[in-house]
């Protein structure tokens, strides 16, 4: 398995492939969520990557294995699917934007505006 450094990182990294070869290991091809044993398995970052603060010291501790887990396919779609939703929450909130009429009352206004648009 290769194992690199990046700037960032204080320890040692799997690559992406080593990683997955090694989560699949330690958890035996069983997804974390129902348990089930897959051929098809997906590795998992238990702490989503995109509330990652790549500006922090501690940024590296996100991409060790322990913050990976094996999911079956359709626990990841869930999971997936499930995070998507909160970050959409959390874009709305920091971009102002509470709901879809809010949207369009944004867009009256840049109309009357006189925007080029």
């Amino acid at each position: 398995m290769t194992v690199r450094r990046p700037p960032y990182s204080p320890v040692p990294l799997p690559t992406p492939r080593g990683a997955r070869h090694l989560v699949f290991e330690r958890d035996k091809g069983c997804c974390a969520k129902c348990k089930e044993v897959s051929e098809v398995w997906h590795c998992d970052h238990i702490y989503p990557l995109w509330l990652v603060d790549r500006q922090t010291t501690d940024c590296h501790k996100y991409w060790l294995i322990s913050n990976m887990q094996t999911l079956c396919g359709p626990c990841h779609a869930v999971k997936t699917i499930r995070e998507a939703a909160a970050r959409a929450k959390i874009k709305r909130i920091v971009s102002g934007v509470k709901t879809k009429m809010g949207q369009k009352k944004r867009k009256r206004e840049w109309k009357r505006s006189g925007a080029p648009f």
